[in-house]
């Protein structure tokens, strides 16, 4: 009781040291100055119990049949805003207990005084609940705050109060003063600072505080409303707390509260405390973590985040797993739950061991799934109870099921074909097929169609599940601080080496600045975007029809970013999307013939007088991400290994000098230069252009598609492995469903950036050129424009000067590798691909018909036909073999339309 007998005024004078009798006095002068916003310190005794409680805790204790402590910290953490409690007869070491709960619990200001009702040296403790911190307040601790922010206090005797001459007043006229309360030299500063060595001063940091909010106290029941349930047994500070049973939640991409199953069981399981806690494993085994523009965004998303949280009186632990030990990392966490400063609740209670609990929402990736399940393993081999819940997706892959789900629906095809036939059932897939019922092949593979039959089967997704409203406390567990954990780096300007996260010439700016510009993060911001997406966008059925192909306009979703990194959930939208009733007589293809139906309903894009779903390719986009996440869980090698794989084999002739010209926007067609300049700027571009720069690289480059991803894994901000992996693999002709399309990377603007709005704001150089030409500026006479100079940075020749020549060659590489593997090759042109771990059931695959007419005539080309313009073409020099022979491949198609979806 040392410590406490100092601490607690057992003496009329601290024998700590003169430096305490200089902070009392400035206390007292402070105290003085504001004295007309106080309580004056002449109180009547008559109005003491009407406005102080008294209160016999070692009687109160009796009558409740329970612990001296959990009396007290009922009391106290039950005690309304204004209210005022005097524990009398209290004993040393309970004024000390009493001391310890007010300091440690947040709100309350205490004191001790000289009991007036009793004799002999009797004390009391005096606690009252004021605001934690009130605006402009400094933190809790410092002597300007213990003073400003506490409340009128008790009368006390005569011998306890000093007096002092009044400003003013004549020397015989006294003020009688109240003794200021001694400061804790015990109290720990509200962000623990762990292993900080001695003397080290703590620079303030800049970033937004995980532990703060705007000088509230995250966890201040000042701050939350008619949330007195949470048990009285926690006692929650900045650094100490006592606990009873907790739950911890593991987040990793789920930084939201609407649909967040994981964090919702938390704050509705009746705990004492939750949890709430992000783990970067940088050197986890992850063959695919976080670089380049998506760390930008992770780290943002957790800075909202952690203030999201401390608006729900809770906070966001940050903790760094060494080699990638999740699961030691949490045991830690739970460790330090139990060490004797955190279970005062179990002080002579002779209580239980209280309840530990570990919840988080389930990855969908292979890799993280397996490493869950060693997490889980762990955990529960330690003694705690493991929950988990769906991911962010529609359905999850290994629910899914689509090849048994395929075969079932065939065999009622079958059965009803037999049926009409006279055939047995067992005898009608060996009669209309020619093969054994288990080995027919699966037909459509990695199609829509073929993924449907699944979803019918499964039924509609399930509903988002109830926004989290309330927290309890979070413990003031050890949690290092968001700019350690290095996800915001970005110094360098330029495209990196080896896709380095970041250069050490800091000095050369940010290469993410605008970046940072473009976006707003967090969940606010992707519910704020997902409303005016539905009101304005969907709503208008611009998505429906061809606008949403105009690139220079915000016809598209965007929010990718937002449903990749958890700010929104997967189901939020599509649930919201789906409520949506508006029709809409846009359409995407101009041909009566193409038509649609999916199980969302019908699209049919011919007939004007029938209008269609506004909604209908935008649910459609959802099961599309689904199927890519089954395909990354059925192929784990998905994102490195061709997944036909014969085109293993595969010779690509593109150069890395080429691949450099690519990647920083330089290859001479401004349109694609202009979506993969936007793609650095800003981490993101619209998926119609994903498609022209990819097959630009593809098609026409003859550079293999894992190039392409590796890119766009380091640039895009909404990089998602299985969507990546899966729609490059399409493009370069290896994946499940070859695209039935080809985009040209110059005639490719007449769809999307017909007036060259686009080009002009990611190229302002070309901006003067006239729109006749902006999308071959090479072409325009120098009395109309005057093409940038080389040392500009921008070439004045593409690339390619024959674009039809250079996919020709790629396409007979293509066929190339079809003729080195006839074995692959079905009846009707399209590719077997032997299913692992199915007893050699096959899947036929989706082909072009390019590849399957082995022809080298264009089955699909996307011709030049232009807008009106005032100006009239001028043609090209021929003494201009460049400009001449890309004029020529233009004029052969100049009636031609393009073909395929998106075009």
């Amino acid at each position: 009781m040392g410590r406490y007998s100092r601490e607690l005024g057992a003496l009329a004078r601290d024998p700590a040291g003169k430096y305490l009798d200089v902070a009392r006095q400035r206390r007292k002068d402070l105290n003085a100055q504001s004295s007309p916003a106080r309580r004056s310190a002449e109180v009547e005794t008559a109005n003491w119990d009407a406005e102080w409680q008294p209160v016999n805790l070692s009687a109160v204790a009796l009558e409740a049949g329970s612990s001296v402590e959990k009396v007290a910290a009922k009391l106290l953490q039950a005690l309304p805003l204004g209210g005022r409690l005097a524990f009398k007869g209290a004993g040393k070491e309970e004024r000390a207990m009493i001391h310890d709960l007010a300091h440690r619990l947040p709100g309350l200001w205490k004191n001790s005084y000289a009991d007036p009702d009793s004799g002999d040296g009797a004390r009391m403790v005096c606690v009252e609940r004021v605001k934690c911190a009130q605006a402009g307040l400094p933190a809790t601790g410092s002597t300007q705050a213990a003073s400003l922010a506490r409340p009128p206090p008790p009368p006390v005797p005569e011998s306890l109060s000093v007096t002092q001459p009044q400003p003013g007043a004549s020397s015989g006229s006294h003020q009688t003063l109240m003794m200021e309360p001694r400061k804790n030299r015990w109290r720990r500063s509200l962000v623990p600072s762990h292993d900080m060595p001695t003397g080290m001063k703590q620079e303030p940091d800049t970033e937004v505080s995980l532990d703060r909010n705007d000088g509230q106290l995250p966890w201040s029941t000042a701050n939350r409303q008619g949330e007195n349930s949470i048990q009285p047994s926690i006692v929650q500070a900045g650094s100490v707390a006592c606990v009873g049973s907790v739950c911890v939640v593991w987040l990793r991409d789920d930084m939201r509260l609407l649909d967040n199953p994981a964090l919702l069981h938390a704050a509705e399981g009746n705990f004492d405390a939750v949890i709430p806690v992000y783990i970067y494993a940088k050197d986890d085994s992850d063959p695919h973590a976080l670089n380049g523009a998506a760390m930008i965004w992770k780290h943002e998303s957790l800075q909202v985040f952690a203030a999201t949280l401390a608006a729900k009186s809770s906070r966001l632990v940050l903790r760094h797993a060494n080699a990638g030990n999740v699961a030691g990392e949490l045991l830690d966490l739970l460790s330090e739950l139990d060490t004797p400063a955190y279970n005062t609740d179990k002080r002579g209670s002779g209580s239980s061991t209280p309840r530990r609990l570990v919840v988080f929402n389930r990855r969908c990736e292979p890799y993280y799934h397996a490493r869950d399940e060693e997490v889980v393993s762990a955990i529960k081999a330690a003694g705690v109870e493991v929950e988990t819940f769906t991911g962010n997706v529609l359905y999850e892959p290994q629910d899914l099921q689509p090849i048994e789900r395929w075969q079932h629906w065939r065999a009622r095809v079958r059965a009803e074909e037999a049926q009409s036939r006279g055939l047995k059932v067992e005898e009608a897939a060996q009669a209309l097929s020619g093969k054994p019922k288990a080995l027919e092949h699966i037909s459509g593979f990695g199609s829509y169609r073929f993924f449907s039959h699944a979803l019918e089967e499964l039924g509609p997704p399930r509903r988002p599940c109830a926004v989290v409203r309330r927290l309890p406390p979070c413990p003031s567990v050890r949690s290092c601080s968001l700019k350690s954990l290095g996800l915001g780096k970005s110094a360098g300007r330029g495209f990196p080496c080896d896709f380095r996260q970041c250069s050490s010439a800091a000095e050369s700016g940010d290469w993410a600045q605008e970046l940072r510009r473009a976006w707003s993060f967090g969940e606010e911001a992707a519910l704020q975007r997902l409303s005016d997406f539905l009101n304005h966008v969907l709503a208008a059925g611009d998505f429906e029809g061809r606008k949403r192909l105009l690139c220079d306009q915000r016809n598209t979703s965007e929010l990718s970013p937002y449903i990749r990194f958890g700010e929104l959930s997967a189901r939020t939208v599509y649930w919201e999307a789906k409520q949506r009733r508006e029709r809409t007589n846009q359409k995407l293809f101009e041909k009566a013939e193409y038509e649609y139906v999916s199980r969302h309903g019908s699209t049919f894009k011919g007939n004007p007088n029938e209008a269609a779903k506004a909604n209908s390719t935008f649910l459609r986009r959802f099961v599309w991400r689904d199927l890519a996440y089954w395909f990354l869980w059925e192929f784990p090698s998905l994102p490195e290994t061709s997944l036909r794989p014969q085109y293993e084999e595969e010779i690509w002739t593109g150069t890395r000098r080429q691949l450099r010209h690519w990647q920083r926007g330089t290859t001479g067609f401004p349109l694609v230069d202009a979506a993969m300049r936007q793609l650095w700027a800003v981490g993101w571009m619209p998926n119609y252009l994903r498609h022209v720069v990819a097959q630009t690289l593809i098609e026409y480059l003859d550079i293999s598609w894992k190039d392409g991803l590796k890119w766009f894994d380091y640039t895009l901000v909404d990089m998602d492995v299985a969507i990546n992996s899966f729609m490059w693999q399409n493009g370069g002709h290896s994946g499940p469903d070859h695209w039935e399309f080809v985009l040209h990377p110059i005639n490719a603007a007449k769809t999307c950036d017909p007036d060259g709005n686009y080009v002009r704001r990611w190229l302002p150089f070309l901006a003067g050129c006239p729109t006749e030409f902006i999308h071959c500026p090479w072409e325009a006479p120098v009395r109309l424009f005057r093409f940038p100079a080389p040392d500009q940075g921008y070439p004045c020749k593409a690339l390619i000067s024959d674009l039809d020549e250079a996919r020709r060659n790629h396409f007979r590489r293509v066929l190339q590798v079809r003729r080195n593997h006839p074995e692959m090759i079905s009846r009707t042109g399209h590719e077997w691909l032997k299913l692992p771990g199915r007893g050699g059931l096959l899947a036929k695959c989706v082909t072009r018909q390019e590849f399957r007419a082995e022809t080298e005539d264009f089955i699909f080309f996307q011709g030049p036909r232009q807008k009106q313009a005032t100006v009239k073409r001028a043609a090209p020099s021929r003494n201009d073999h460049f400009g001449s022979v890309l004029c020529e491949s233009m004029k052969r198609y100049e009636t031609e339309d393009a073909q395929g979806p998106g075009l």
